[in-house]
């Protein structure tokens, strides 16, 4: 049976980036953020096949009345997902996430897959974190204060992080945790480790980069529409010398005790 895939921790943690490296293994689909296409209106949004919503082969199926999907819910839209490409993939990527209105998702989606499931965790420093928050808010020109992003992101990082450590504690053999900083530094490494976490008939592991074939990405930062090569993968670590001090400060506090446990100091 094709087995769900799912990447909690917060945003801004290179969870595109992971999802994108996945599909270097051409039994994976990468379907983004499956949480935020679940409105009508989605349909006009382009995938990162290159093609619009509507005429995608993954998500065009499911703007068809005359097709009972339901996509009322997260859960129904991942289940439905399942169905229609079990056929076709051993491996189905949702990088929805674990921050906030998300943080239960995969439980609720265990109960429904049992053994056909994993929560990878996806993790980053905090601080790097609200620094990328604080400068995509400034790219889309809204005039945020920084403080407020810092607080409102370390905050969040520690929720979305919780959330993992909670489903791993329960589900252990089912909860896999990969580190931003160790993935961009040794991309074939992680992904071999975390295809051997995975239990399956078909030949997991890292081949060649990934073509948009098995890419289908409604949701997810720049990087899903484009053309990515191992050797242009390196840590963004921009936030040590241009993050200003009480920020970086601000971010360490309202994060401090998953901070210690991670060991970012």
């Amino acid at each position: 049976m094709t087995k769900l895939v799912y990447i909690g921790g917060y945003g801004h943690s290179g969870s595109t980036l992971l999802e994108y490296l996945m599909t270097a293994n051409p039994e994976v689909i990468a379907c983004g953020e499956i949480v935020n296409a679940r409105r009508d209106w989605q349909k006009t949004r382009k995938c990162s096949c290159g093609q619009s919503a509507e005429s995608c082969p993954v998500w065009g199926p499911l703007f068809d009345k005359s097709i009972k999907a339901d996509r009322r819910n997260h859960t129904g839209l991942v289940l439905t997902l399942l169905q229609q490409l079990a056929d076709r993939y051993a491996i189905i990527v949702d990088s929805s996430k674990t921050a906030w209105t998300h943080a239960v998702a995969p439980f609720k989606l265990r109960r429904k897959l049992d053994q056909n499931f994993l929560l990878v965790h996806i993790l980053r420093d905090p601080r790097a974190v609200c620094w990328s928050i604080i400068k995509r808010s400034k790219r889309v020109g809204q005039r945020r204060n920084a403080i407020l992003l810092s607080v409102a992101g370390a905050s969040g990082w520690t929720v979305a992080n919780l959330a993992c450590e909670l489903f791993g504690w329960f589900y252990p053999a089912q909860y896999h945790r990969i580190r931003y900083e160790n993935l961009v530094c040794s991309c074939p490494d992680v992904l071999e480790s975390l295809f051997r976490k995975i239990p399956s008939k078909k030949s997991l592991c890292f081949n060649h980069m990934a073509t948009n074939q098995n890419r289908h990405q409604l949701f997810g930062n720049r990087l899903r529409s484009q053309k990515l090569s191992l050797e242009n993968i390196s840590e963004d670590a921009a936030w040590r010398t241009k993050m200003p001090s009480p920020h970086r400060r601000l971010a360490r506090v309202f994060s401090w005790g998953l901070c210690n446990r991670y060991g970012y100091f």
